[in-house]
């Protein structure tokens, strides 16, 4: 006990000189710990940010993956991406522009990985702070490829905003292989009361299906859904990932590549989300509308708007995003 009184005692006192870091400058703030910053953001009750810190601190050990290259071809069958260079060593590695050791993962695989670490994570802060919490967006930066046997460890970056407006926050998170590089960055992930209504965020409402230039459909079922988690060594959920009905929007890109420029292959640099409301099993239409082409270094990067909807009466809007890819291959 008496070493629990120390303990809150020590919180108290730098909760205090944080209050005063805040007044006088912000030079000791960002040299804390995140986890700490993080909680003092939340306005996490004293008493609970130890245990509250620790939980947060063992989530990057109990979400950490290697990544398992035997499964690529199904994870690809699953999320409906054809492209040879992840599931083919020598396509890969042909891609000289590229510079790809092997196949690579698929970016969505990344994704999922990243976002089983953020929505325990998002547990937990809903848990203790019990102010329920969503994700509205995020801005997914794919810095390096993650390879088979690699694997890949998420944490919490330093900066960290709140929102005035809408009360909410926003997080960045880390992704890194275990040389300590980089692999992805989710950044501005945002945690709101609500989300956005379509139209109303960073993308313009969904153009007319004549002004569009594909209109891609895809079912979700159970079987696909399972296979999902599977791939990615979960237990088995009823709720779709995000990942899983992000995924559509690559696997109509692809379909629109192929049938523009032939057998397009490539790889992820970023992606921009808007969500705005949970998905469920059932059908999907997602529009995708070209943005156009910049050449850098040898290669091309293509940039598409897509708009993802669940199949009802009326539609639901899922989410909105703007994907960049890289390619040695240019679309006209």
């Amino acid at each position: 006990m008496d070493a629990g009184k120390e303990s809150m005692r020590d919180d108290n006192k730098n909760g205090a000189e944080h209050t005063s870091a805040g007044k006088h400058g912000f030079g000791s703030m960002f040299r804390r710990d995140p986890v700490s910053k993080l909680a003092e953001l939340l306005d996490i009750k004293l008493d609970f940010r130890q245990s509250f810190e620790q939980d947060v601190a063992e989530l990057s050990d109990l979400t950490s993956k290697s990544v398992n290259g035997e499964m690529f071809n199904k994870f690809g069958d699953t999320i409906e991406d054809q492209q040879h260079i992840h599931r083919d060593e020598e396509v890969a590695k042909a891609y000289k522009p590229l510079k790809l050791r092997t196949k690579p993962a698929f970016g969505v695989l990344t994704m999922a990985y990243a976002e089983e670490h953020l929505s325990r994570l998002l547990s937990i802060i809903n848990l203790y702070t019990g102010k329920g919490f969503v994700y509205s967006g995020m801005v997914v930066k794919l810095k390096q490829p993650l390879y088979p046997n690699e694997s890949i460890v998420f944490n919490i970056e330093k900066s960290f905003r709140a929102d005035k407006e809408t009360g909410g926050i926003n997080i960045n998170v880390s992704g890194t292989n275990k040389d300590g590089e980089k692999v992805v960055d989710i950044l501005s992930l945002g945690l709101r009361y609500k989300r956005h209504e379509p139209g109303k965020g960073k993308f313009p409402v969904c153009p007319s299906s004549e002004e569009v230039d594909m209109i891609h459909h895809r079912r979700i079922d159970r079987a696909g859904l399972d296979s999902y988690f599977e791939c990615l060594d979960e237990h088995k959920r009823y709720e779709i990932p995000s990942p899983l009905v992000s995924a559509t929007a690559p696997a109509a890109i692809s379909k629109f590549s192929r049938e523009k420029a032939g057998e397009l292959e490539g790889i992820y640099m970023s992606a921009v989300f808007e969500y705005y409301n949970d998905a469920r099993i059932g059908d999907f239409k997602t529009f995708i509308e070209f943005m156009g082409t910049k050449e850098k270094r040898g290669l091309y990067n293509h940039t598409f708007l897509t708009w993802c909807f669940q199949e009802e009466m009326p539609m639901k809007p899922i989410f909105s995003a703007e994907l960049v890819c890289r390619s040695p291959t240019k679309i006209e």
